[in-house]
């Protein structure tokens, strides 16, 4: 065992009052399963019993009493039995400290190596068997006297056990008698009855000499029983005896022999002893006489060496007043007056002593208060050069602050925007951000060096006494800078330019915030400080009026100037600046940025109404300019700010024919140039409104409104897309009524709008302070917080398809009015005769034509389902309208008194022929072009049915017409038949003119 492990071992034994003799101890630890985890332990033997102990923190598990433990072994493992039955008391054989006694009843021991359990097990048995032996042995003993003492088992159990000692031993021991019967024969043999068997271990183990202290003793004996101690080893002794008489028939020769030197001391040897003493005597007396002389000259030598020793101190004195006072004139010239002063009271102690010599007058008098007033002087001028120092640096200190960029960030949250690989759906991502440091060299740090320095000269006036002269001079000296610097400090508006006030007015402020870190550092560099923190505030109080009153004066001198935004977004960033860096810099009092806070929530409101009507103002320019004209990207920059940026290539819910990605060339966008730039207008009004909140709560003091900030900005951006709304609203009205592709293109445009809001949304989250609800999936173009700015856009969605229909109503239907004359039909027939050429005039073709070759161009701008119901309606309208064209031709020319019934019948036929040859076409062509339409859609006209409708309505009229005619007089015949032929003739003179007159035009 090592010093400190014994140690540990042995304050366990005296705490269990056990005689510190270990006979056993494992080399290394072994382990015991207890509560599911594996420990460490220790076993620790002496004679009587065996201990438990924990590796860690050296804590007693166990102790039992040998002879009642049963011991075997298994391998590696060693099992440990307590065998309280044979026992009288359980407390005997087992006890636990940490947990009961019944734990560790059995105990299973794991060692490193079968060879190490075995040696463990072969020692603890060993131990078991001694323990037993001499259990029974004092047994036996007690059994022979009843009324031997009651320690007799310890004794037993102390004594050597006949297996640990060798033959000659044993032999050497068999001739002593044994303590118990040596006590056995005695009468006072109640005595060691009466003894506790603590007491009993600790008289044995005194005895024995086996303790390096008495703690155990001690223990034992409390209370100062001092007489209780005496009695017991009154009573050891009385049951040893027979030991005692051994020893002294051992040791009897040596006995004798020392009796025998002391009587050999005779009368002749004492009387020699005398004589020497008296010779001595007489020696003594004769030199204490020569001594006295000598005594005398000492002291005569020291009178004369204590008159030199005073001579020679206050010359010495006198060397160090000078020294002194040559170091305090030297210093004086160097201009070190702290060590000047220092060397002064030291000069003035030095000198005190010797005032009532002439050098001692002349110093104190004379040279101390020249050298205190020259002191004086000097640190007068230090003072002032001092407080020069301290009105110079302000404007440095200052801007050299608000130009630091070093800045401590704590933790946060950020955003991210996650879009899908479709492009339907978008979601915030959060991340945490560590907190950071950002280093910056700081310009002016040794001019706040040189301030702190400087502030040492309070010291100076301190130690002349003068502190309340110091405390006026600085008071004054800083009220009239203040005064010169801020508080009067002019203001010129008229003839100087924005830019020169904005820049003459962060000077102003950076003065100011030097002046206050400049109170700050000498308020902490002094002591006693030399302005209370009431009067530090009240500067700062006047200070931020100044401000105040001077920013509101500057932010209305410039309302005239056109640079007046940008101004103004100086001052509100000099003054933000300024309170943040006052707040947190200014260590010694904590200033309040309440009055800076107003003025910077009253320039922040302007700004932000500036630039919502500036915003306003050109997104309705930029509606009402356009030309509704689909846009065009050259290059992949234009793609990215115009299609990529806002994901609408990414966006499949829009149904637009919006390009993946940019190829080569110029690509055609199906919605206006206007679309994408009224998004950068509403990103940007966002991030200027963001660009003057301050999210720090500690610093700045936020608008009073700032709880409600977030819903201040969605009110700004819903105004601006109403605006847009609104003005897209009035640009439909200005349309031309049959302008198609122009609203198409409103249409898309429109339909683009809600996923521009959307992206404004995820601009407006990704600074949002508010809660969220990570991963929460969002539709693009189908904003949450601004579902009412993109609700106005689906109306104007609604309000485009609904003009484009009335256009292309109006469009067909002025294609189709040369289709319901009869000159119309007559001309077609003449044709298909070879009456006549064809003028290329085909009515129905044409407008079928014009609709089909439309078809592909609203393809590449509008949805496919708005393009397939356009169409659609509009195929059903060509169709009706051709129905109707033909009947009003028909009709109306009978009406007016045509009665050719061959000519109307031919009309109809001719109708009949086109439709049969050209519908066909039409419908495969539909097909090709829109195969989702329906066979229904691509031509819904029934024309057998047409035809037979107007052939039923012709022939009672013909007959009618017929019978009529069989019944008129011949003379009412002729003269119709001349009416007709004159007709004829002034129809034929009338297109003959109008052939002339188309001539001429071409």
């Amino acid at each position: 065992m090592d010093e400190a492990f014994q140690r540990k071992v042995y304050k366990i034994l005296r705490s269990n009052c056990d005689a510190p003799r270990v006979l056993f101890v494992t080399e290394f630890p072994l382990v015991i399963e207890r509560h599911d985890t594996h420990k460490r332990v220790y076993v620790v033997s002496t004679r009587l019993f065996t201990y438990l102990i924990k590796e860690k923190g050296f804590k007693l598990y166990a102790r039992w009493a040998n002879r009642y433990l049963l011991v075997s072994l298994e391998q590696q493992k060693i099992a440990i039995h307590a065998d309280v039955q044979s026992s009288d008391t359980a407390g005997d054989a087992t006890s636990s400290i940490e947990t009961g006694q019944e734990e560790f009843r059995d105990v299973v021991l794991t060692a490193g190596s079968v060879l190490e359990a075995s040696a463990i097990e072969r020692a603890l048995s060993l131990l078991v068997r001694n323990a037993q032996r001499a259990a029974e042995q004092l047994a036996a003993e007690e059994g022979e006297d009843p009324d031997a003492v009651a320690g007799g088992d310890a004794d037993a159990a102390d004594s050597p056990p006949a297996s640990d000692h060798s033959d000659d031993e044993g032999a050497g021991d068999s001739t002593l008698p044994r303590p118990g019967k040596a006590a056995a024969g005695r009468a006072d043999a109640g005595v060691g009855l009466a003894m506790a068997p603590s007491r009993y271990i600790a008289i044995t183990s005194l005895v024995d000499g086996e303790f390096a202290d008495y703690t155990t003793l001690r223990t034992a004996y409390m209370k100062r029983e001092e007489e209780a101690l005496l009695k017991d080893l009154d009573a050891f002794v009385k049951d040893n005896e027979g030991q005692v008489e051994a020893l002294c028939q051992n040791h009897y020769t040596v006995f004798i022999h020392a009796a025998q030197q002391c009587l050999a001391i005779s009368e002749k040897d004492a009387q020699f002893v005398g004589e020497e003493l008296s010779g001595a005597t007489a020696l003594v007396r004769s030199a204490v006489v020569d001594m006295r002389q000598v005594a005398a000259n000492l002291i005569l030598c020291r009178s004369t060496r204590d008159n030199l020793m005073k001579a020679r101190g206050l010359l010495a004195r006198c060397m160090a007043v000078a020294e002194y006072l040559e170091t305090a004139e030297s210093q004086l010239k160097r201009e070190q007056l702290i060590g000047a002063i220092t060397s002064l009271q030291e000069l003035v102690r030095l000198s005190a002593p010797l005032a009532e010599y002439a050098i001692g007058e002349y110093v104190l008098h004379v040279r101390v208060p020249a050298l205190t007033t020259s002191v004086f002087h000097i640190a007068v001028v230090k003072l002032n050069a001092w407080l020069k120092l301290l009105r110079d640096s302000a404007n440095l200190i200052g801007k050299a602050t608000l130009a630091w960029r070093g800045c401590i960030a704590a933790g946060q949250t950020t955003k991210k925007v996650v879009v899908a690989e479709g492009g339907n759906y978008w979601w915030l991502v959060e991340h945490f951000a560590s907190a950071s440091i950002t280093f910056a060299d700081f310009d002016q740090g040794a001019l706040i060096a040189s301030i702190s320095n400087g502030a040492g000269i309070q010291r100076v006036f301190t130690e002349l006494r003068r502190d309340e002269y110091f405390v006026k001079y600085y008071v004054e000296g800083r009220a009239q800078q203040a005064k010169a610097d801020l508080f009067h400090c002019p203001l010129a508006l008229d003839g100087v330019s924005s830019a020169d006030v904005a820049a003459d007015f962060e000077s102003f402020c950076a003065t100011a915030l030097g002046f206050m870190l400049i109170e700050d550092i000498v308020y902490s560099a002094t002591y006693p400080h030399v302005q209370s923190s009431a009067e530090v505030l009240r500067t700062w109080d006047r200070i931020t009026q100044v401000i105040t009153d001077r920013s509101m004066r500057i932010s209305h001198a410039l309302l005239p100037d056109p640079n007046y935004t940008a101004s103004v977004v100086r001052l509100f960033a000099t003054l933000r600046s300024l309170t943040q860096h006052a707040a947190e810099n200014c260590k010694s009092v904590e200033l309040s940025p309440v009055a800076l806070s107003h003025v910077a929530e009253t320039l922040s409101d302007t700004l932000v109404s500036l630039w919502l009507q500036s915003a306003c103002v050109e997104c309705t320019q930029l509606v009402l300019m356009d030309a509704l004209d689909p846009s065009i990207v050259n290059s992949p920059a234009e793609f990215e700010s115009y299609v990529s940026r806002f994901y609408l290539n990414k966006c499949p819910l829009l149904e637009l024919p919006v390009p993946p990605r940019y190829t080569a060339g110029a690509l055609t966008l199906p919605y206006s140039i206007m679309v994408p730039l009224i998004g950068e207008k509403a990103a940007e009004l966002l991030t200027r409104c963001y660009s003057i909140i301050s999210m720090d709560h500690v610093a700045v003091v936020r608008q009073s409104e700032m709880n409600n900030v977030d819903e201040m900005l969605l009110k700004y951006i819903s105004v601006l897309f109403r605006t847009v709304s609104e003005t897209l609203q009035g640009q439909l009205m200005s349309i031309s009524s049959r302008s198609i592709l122009q609203f198409s293109v409103f249409i898309s445009s429109c339909s683009t709008m809600p996923v521009i809001v959307s992206c404004i949304e995820q601009q407006f989250m990704l600074r949002w302070q508010g809660s969220y609800s990570g991963g929460e999936r969002q539709t693009m173009g189908t904003p949450k917080l601004l579902s009412a700015s993109a609700a106005p856009f689906a109306r104007c969605v609604q309000k485009g398809i609904e003009a484009l229909m009335q256009a292309c109503v109006e469009e067909l239907t002025e294609r189709l009015r040369p289709a319901a004359t009869l000159n119309f039909w007559r001309r077609h027939i003449d044709c298909r005769t070879g009456k006549r050429k064809s003028d290329g005039d085909d009515g129905v073709g044409d407008c079928m034509q014009f609709f089909l070759g439309l078809i592909p161009k609203m393809k590449m701008i509008l949805q496919s389902a708005v393009v397939r119901s356009i169409m659609g309606t509009v195929i059903t309208h060509i169709g009706q309208g051709m129905q109707t064209a033909v009947e009003g031709a028909v009709k109306s020319a009978y009406a007016e008194g045509e009665r050719d019934f061959a000519l109307l019948r031919d009309v109809v036929k001719e109708f009949a022929q086109q439709c049969a040859t050209l519908v066909p076409v039409w419908q495969r062509r539909l097909t090709d072009m829109l195969p989702d339409i329906t066979a229904a859609q691509r031509f819904p006209m029934q024309i057998n049915m047409v035809v037979d409708d107007l052939n039923a309505w012709l022939a009672p009229r013909e007959a009618q017409y017929q019978h009529e005619k069989a019944n008129q007089p011949q003379l009412m015949a002729g003269i119709e038949g001349a009416t007709k032929a004159v007709t004829k003739g002034f129809q034929a003179v009338g297109k003959t003119v109008t052939a002339t007159a188309n001539v001429f035009k071409k």
